[in-house]
């Protein structure tokens, strides 16, 4: 009979992972910079995509945040946030380094391009479910580098009312949807977000420093709300994260003894391979 090692839990609160959705020119980038001046943390570190911000909000007083430049590619991007998340602590100090990604929306777009531009090489007109999966993959692992940081790590995101659509077309009704990957709120501890500038909603939040609202609440001074006076209220204490993110089984990709033959089966269609997106299958590869 094997063995498992358990523990009890600490109860203590970790730094979580927050997103920051909102219309445009709401404050989102504004207020993940401005907590660069909390003396909560030491550095953060601001990675950009696709926003064009990041340096004229080094002018909020106190803001003490360092751009990590990329080359806005997908593999540069994970590069930097992975670089960010395993730097040490300045002078062993036990308060926390903060990660920003600004935005996620540019990031979720930018791994749909990729797979547009792919499709288009097939000669295809749609993006086929392998390369959705092989974006979502894409996304994870720039999700779980994150989720390695010890301090908090924020998200920003647009925040759109859209259409509701029913069997394919559209209705009366209205909705309000973040605009990046759909699993990105369930990713997050805390999201919080803005229908209108300076009326800041705190849609949900894991804590059990208080009781949470089943609809969520707003901040009682919302004009003057900060991460800061957010972080406060539920009593963190510094205590890492304790993440362990899914590995793949390779022998999850064996087939069964009983299962047919190879040289049974019709010639596969061509796939993606996500490291590198080359071709793979019985096709020639196309200028890629």
């Amino acid at each position: 009979m094997s063995t498992r090692r358990t523990r009890k839990p600490t109860g203590k609160a970790s730094w979580p992972l927050v997103l920051l959705a909102g219309r445009e020119k709401c404050g989102k980038s504004y207020t993940a910079s401005a907590f660069s001046a909390s003396d909560l943390i030491d550095r953060t570190f601001f990675i950009e995509i696709g926003e064009g911000s990041a340096d004229q909000y080094g002018a909020i007083p106190g803001a003490r945040y360092e751009i990590v430049e990329h080359d806005g590619s997908w593999a540069d991007i994970l590069a930097a946030v992975e670089w960010a998340v395993d730097q040490p602590r300045p002078n062993g100090k036990p308060h926390a380094l903060v990660l920003v990604l600004d935005s996620m929306t540019e990031l979720w777009g930018l791994l749909a391009d990729e797979q547009e531009s792919i499709s288009r090489k097939r000669g295809k007109d749609t993006i086929t479910i392998d390369q959705w999966n092989s974006a979502k993959k894409r996304w994870r692992k720039v999700i779980d580098a994150a989720r390695r940081n010890a301090g908090p790590s924020i998200f920003t995101a647009r925040y759109n009312e859209v259409t509701v659509m029913r069997n394919g077309k559209p209705t009366a009704e209205k909705e309000w949807k973040v605009d990046a990957e759909k699993n990105l709120a369930y990713e997050v501890d805390a999201i919080i977000t803005w229908k209108q500038p300076r009326e800041p909603f705190i849609n949900g939040v894991r804590t059990v420093a208080f009781d949470v609202p089943a609809h969520g609440f707003a901040p009682k001074d919302p004009a003057n709300f900060d991460l800061d006076k957010f972080f406060r209220s539920l009593n963190i204490d510094g205590a890492e994260r304790v993440y362990i993110p899914r590995k793949e089984d390779p022998d999850a990709h064996q087939p069964a003894p009983d299962a047919v033959r190879p040289d049974e089966l019709p010639p596969p269609e061509p796939t993606l391979n996500d490291a590198a997106y080359e071709w793979a299958g019985t096709e020639e590869p196309t200028n890629a």
